[in-house]
């Protein structure tokens, strides 16, 4: 499945009931390097209603930015690149 697609047409068709892949998507290209993502209500991501599973969600995340770490507790997905120690 290519989300980007599927986002793309849900959105010119005005058929979204949530922009969350547009919202991420928005982030992890904004030119200013480092945000970490969280994001509420990870039992949400089920594939219902707009929202990808949380596997498709992680393949997504990495086809925008590859090597960011993505980590599910408490309902929150994380989403940040690793500190590298040198």
């Amino acid at each position: 499945m290519d989300l980007n697609k599927r986002l793309e047409a849900a959105i010119a068709l005005g058929h979204l009931q949530t922009p969350i892949l547009e919202e991420v998507k928005h982030v992890l290209e904004h030119p200013v390097a480092g945000h970490v993502l969280l994001i509420d209500d990870a039992r949400a991501f089920t594939g219902r209603r707009d929202y990808p599973t949380l596997d498709a969600l992680h393949q997504y995340i990495n086809l925008i930015k590859p090597g960011l770490a993505y980590h599910v507790k408490d309902d929150i997905i994380r989403v940040y690149r690793e500190q590298v120690t040198p």
